[in-house]
């Protein structure tokens, strides 16, 4: 089995047995002394294996998030594709990336949290006048100016 580790799974030393990726957005997180020894110690060892995502499963995340609404950093997207790459589990406590995984239809699994039971998608409501929008990058509301907030949008089912 194949996991793909988000930087949770380093910082909370769950590295399950199998063969364990990370890319090099997530090894550059790594920067508290313990767990950068730790992780080149996974990496000599070769329990840990350093590979790039490809751009067509990071276009692919990129598109799914834009869809569910989930904030996810570039590296959170280089996790995503790579386990799409090697149609592999991955392995974080971060809720986001586990919607996103859902939706892409791939198994994730917490490093130490519960995780997640339901998908959401997200939408931005306006903090002024209520106005709903569909999830994006647009800050404040045209009709009144105000800041917008997200909210779930929509539950979907259990996982």
């Amino acid at each position: 089995m194949s996991y793909v580790l988000d930087s949770s799974a380093i910082f909370s030393g769950h590295i399950p047995s199998g063969q364990c990726f990370i890319t090099p957005q997530i090894e550059s997180e790594i920067r508290d002394i313990n767990s950068l020894k730790m992780l080149s110690s996974y990496i000599s060892s070769g329990i840990v294996n350093v590979r790039e995502s490809s751009k067509s499963s990071q276009n692919e995340v990129e598109i799914t998030i834009a869809r569910t609404g989930d904030s996810l950093s570039p590296a959170d997207i280089s996790v995503l594709a790579l386990a799409l790459d090697l149609k592999a589990t991955v392995v974080t406590d971060d809720y986001g990336i586990q919607n996103t995984a859902s939706e892409l239809g791939l198994e994730a699994i917490s490093a130490k949290t519960e995780g997640i039971d339901s998908r959401f998608e997200w939408g931005l409501k306006c903090t002024g006048c209520g106005k709903k929008y569909p999830s994006g990058k647009k800050m404040s509301c045209e009709i009144c100016g105000s800041p917008l907030k997200k909210y779930i949008r929509r539950r979907s089912q259990r996982i």
